[in-house]
């Protein structure tokens, strides 16, 4: 049976596409808001911003792996794979509900937060819109080109609408109102065309359903939470102690890094629906397909971290306007943390493996570690220490990734065997 099935090559086809898009669109979007802005009102912009993507997490609950794991599993029946859309979008509104609760209360006893309600508010609904996303369902369906049309239209319209509203720093707190209501929009359009395309309806969710689906999550929930400590944290207490031109410089060049490290997102989603069912009919050849991708993906990331580290003073120039030593320093260092980026594809693996609480025990450690060391990093390095805090965490986390993805899928090949 072959990994890059018609199917396969479709997807990744398509997503390939959205993520290419996603690349050109962010690299004209963050010099126009940095000069636009100044550093320093865009920096204030992705301090709010970091706390939205903690909400992202929140909300996603690692429910998209495992739900596109189910749906694979459901087998064509149309009826267990509405049941599954309805419990899932519920948990998803239930838990956006409670996020965005947090955020308001959190506004109102985190001054500088608290300073900052205008933009944190209406970015909310940002996370809204991403929850009535079921990217899930279309990937496990193996169906991911509407996903590819529905994300670069959204992207395309903040772009435009950005570039005509948004022309001094005072016109900051339109950019959430902005991508609010294009997240609303293009999430809700997502979902009800899945349901229209492939004959689905709403089926009442139940308790235990959702119960369930929430505990087989929780495990894949907080090793996401838990590695997003090394990015989105690091951001946070950046801003705590230093002013927007620091969160700016770490942020910007993330968003490079997390840019280029996308290039792991289509192979990903495309290979995982059949990984997952390779992985119970033909475990030879599930285990000969996460060899060579392993290995694959790592020159990738390799390759292009070496390109970014050449590069970096240059493109910190196009996309700030200013060669900034800081700015050019924090490059560096997520470029060197970019063939660690393999993490990204051994940690559906243990998915795949179904043994997600070995992801939570590697997270775990990194997060506790992150923690303990971003307070003082961040307070005497501003920005670089951040950077530092991440690229010591995404070498723990691929080493240990590695080593236990291999250990699994190994004993799983030749216990299979035997």
């Amino acid at each position: 049976m072959t990994i890059l099935s018609s199917s396969v090559r479709r997807n990744f086809s398509a997503l390939m596409v959205l993520q290419i898009g996603n690349y050109i669109l962010t690299l004209v979007l963050i010099p126009y808001l940095s000069r636009t802005l100044g550093v320093q009102v865009y920096g204030d912009w992705l301090f709010v911003f970091s706390f939205i993507i903690a909400l992202r997490l929140l909300v996603a609950f690692g429910l998209d792996l495992i739900a596109a794991r189910d749906v694979v599993g459901c087998q064509g029946s149309m009826r267990q794979v509405s049941s599954l859309l309805s419990n899932i979008i519920t948990i998803r509104i239930l838990l956006w509900l409670t996020g965005a609760a947090t955020l308001v209360a959190l506004s109102c006893v985190v001054p500088r937060l608290g300073a900052l309600r205008e933009l944190l508010y209406p970015a909310i609904f940002i996370v809204l819109g991403d929850a009535l996303f079921p990217i899930w369902l279309y990937q496990g369906l193996e169906h991911m080109g509407p996903v590819t049309k529905f994300r670069l239209s959204s992207r395309a319209c903040i772009l435009c609408l950005i570039v005509v509203v948004v022309r001094e720093p005072g016109d900051v707190g339109l950019i959430p109102i902005v991508e609010a209501s294009q997240a609303l929009l293009w999430g809700s359009a997502a979902y009800l065309f899945a349901i229209k395309r492939f004959t689905l309806n709403f089926r009442q969710p139940t308790l235990a359903r959702m119960y369930k689906i929430s505990r087989e999550s929780f495990h894949v929930f907080m090793s996401t939470l838990l590695l997003q400590c090394t990015t989105t944290l690091n951001v946070i207490m950046v801003g705590v102690f230093h002013p927007g031109e620091q969160v700016a410089y770490y942020a910007i060049a993330e968003r490079v890094y997390s840019a280029v490290r996308g290039l792991l997102t289509p192979f990903i989603q495309a290979l995982f629906p059949a990984l997952a069912a390779l992985y119970s009919s033909d475990p030879r050849s599930f285990k000969v397909a996460y060899d060579q991708w392993l290995r694959r993906l790592t020159l990738t990331l390799l390759l292009a971290g070496v390109g970014i580290g050449l590069l970096a003073r240059v493109i910190v120039e196009v996309l700030t306007g200013s060669s900034a030593s800081d700015g050019v320093y924090c490059l560096v260092i997520f470029a060197c943390s970019l063939p660690f980026g393999v993490g990204g594809f051994l940690a559906p693996i243990l998915i795949v493996c179904k043994r997600p609480e070995m992801l939570m025990r590697v997270t775990l450690l990194t997060a506790g570690l992150g923690v303990l060391l971003i307070g003082p990093l961040a307070h005497n390095m501003g920005a670089i220490g951040g950077v530092l805090n991440f690229f010591i965490a995404q070498v723990i986390t691929a080493t240990w990734l590695k080593r236990m993805a291999g250990e699994v899928t190994t004993r799983h090949t030749v216990g299979t065997m035997c």
